[in-house]
């Protein structure tokens, strides 16, 4: 009888959730750099675009004024100036919840009893505990990853099913406020240009550091959006990138039954908000054949996924969870043996 390393006693569920709360923090000199590279650019965005945007162009000398948002700026300049720091600071504390958050590391245990034949795997590089159906092994942080959608050295840590919440959110706000910091920095210049000022009157140096933060912002919009835009496509499709190449998926259904996995049960607030999840992780959530055309799934996998998901959530205790994935693995069997007969006689 395989049992969890640890004490067997304790539910699988229970097993998992105490593991994912555990503090997490890569040791790898490239990703930190990298990481602390990504919080720098973004600061030096800021400070230029609070320096020659906000306090040299906003600036508002009625005292009147200060006395209403506590900041000498113009009514327009502060409200634009607390959406932009809002922005910027909801990008910074998502990065660092990205990089300290368990992505969905497995924890070392046995392959548990009677389970179905399709979901036995063990990694080779794990000492050969049970790597379940959507787990990765990442060479990075050296562990089973439940989800891994890819290691990412901006963040020092992998994307997985437990932070990709957090990702999504980095990727947002970050592409955000890159954009306010382009756009900022255009209409400084037009306002400079507007009052004919000559280039021999500007400073050498804020001139300089003005188009490198424009540069800074048109890059990272683009660069952030189109990370964005390929982790949307993830979510409606329930596949990662690594089970992209693998040409797998996950069980197919609606944008927002996708989302709710990963952001919360409950359309909310908090799901633009860097807030932990109420999600747990299914380890015995089974892949089906991605489609080639990108339509749904094949009738065969769709039954199979609609068999395996009705028997998974039927039970909260772990040994009738094995015992019904078994049942499930009889159900495959009986639906490719139907769909294989229907050819059959169609062919004839």
């Amino acid at each position: 009888n395989a049992e969890y390393m640890g004490d067997p006693s304790q539910p699988y569920l229970d097993v998992f959730t105490r593991h994912r709360r555990t503090m997490w923090f890569l040791v790898d000199g490239c990703g930190i750099a990298l990481s602390l590279l990504t919080i720098l650019l973004t600061q030096f965005g800021h400070v230029i675009t609070l320096r020659y945007f906000f306090f040299d162009w906003m600036y508002e000398s009625d005292v009147r004024f200060h006395s209403i948002t506590g900041l000498p700026l113009r009514p327009v300049g502060a409200i634009l100036f607390f959406l932009y720091e809002f922005i910027i600071w909801i990008s910074v504390i998502s990065h660092l919840r990205s990089a300290f958050t368990n992505p969905g590391v497995v924890p070392p245990m046995a392959v548990p009893k009677e389970l179905p034949q399709q979901l036995v795997r063990d990694c080779k590089k794990c000492s050969y505990y049970w790597k379940p159906p959507r787990a990765h092994h990442c060479k990075t942080c050296n562990k089973c990853i439940f989800r891994m959608d890819h290691h990412c050295p901006w963040v020092n840590n992998c994307v997985g099913f437990y932070n990709q919440k957090f990702f999504m959110l980095f990727l947002l706000y970050t592409g955000l406020s890159a954009l306010l910091t382009a756009v900022f920095m255009i209409a400084a210049g037009v306002m400079w240009l507007r009052l004919e000022q000559g280039k021999a009157q500007a400073e050498p140096l804020a001139f300089l550091a003005c188009f490198c933060a424009f540069l800074e912002g048109l890059f990272f919009t683009f660069f952030t959006g189109d990370f964005l835009v390929e982790q949307i496509e993830g979510v409606t499709l329930n596949q990662t990138t690594v089970e992209t190449h693998q040409r797998k998926c996950g069980k197919q259904g609606t944008f927002l039954d996708n989302m709710r996995e990963s952001f919360g049960s409950s359309l909310s607030i908090f799901w633009v908000l860097p807030t932990a999840p109420p999600v747990r992780a299914n380890f015995y959530e089974p892949t089906f054949d991605a489609p080639d055309d990108g339509s749904d799934l094949s009738d065969s996998d769709s039954d199979l996924s609609t068999v395996s998901s009705d028997l998974v959530s039927s039970s909260e205790d772990p040994d009738d969870r094995e015992s019904t994935h078994l049942s499930a693995h009889r159900a495959k069997s009986t639906v490719h043996a139907n769909t294989s007969r229907k050819r059959v006689a169609a062919s004839t």
